[in-house]
């Protein structure tokens, strides 16, 4: 899983039978990985929105 040129994550994808990946299968394959990578992006996005606040919210009071 990517963005741009860079590495996000890994996403590993097993079937019961030893079977070649057809073009439908791999469609849907990219298309788990592209709605994985925006919820890692999300995920993180928000909890570096949350560290930023609370930095905020403590240097006021260190003064």
């Amino acid at each position: 899983m990517g963005l741009r040129d860079d590495t996000i994550g890994a996403l590993i994808l097993l079937n019961r039978e030893a079977t070649a990946v057809d073009e439908d299968s791999a469609t849907l394959g990219r298309a788990l990985a592209d709605v994985a990578t925006i919820g890692l992006l999300q995920h993180r996005a928000v909890h570096r929105e949350e560290a930023s606040s609370s930095e905020c919210a403590i240097q006021p009071n260190s003064t």
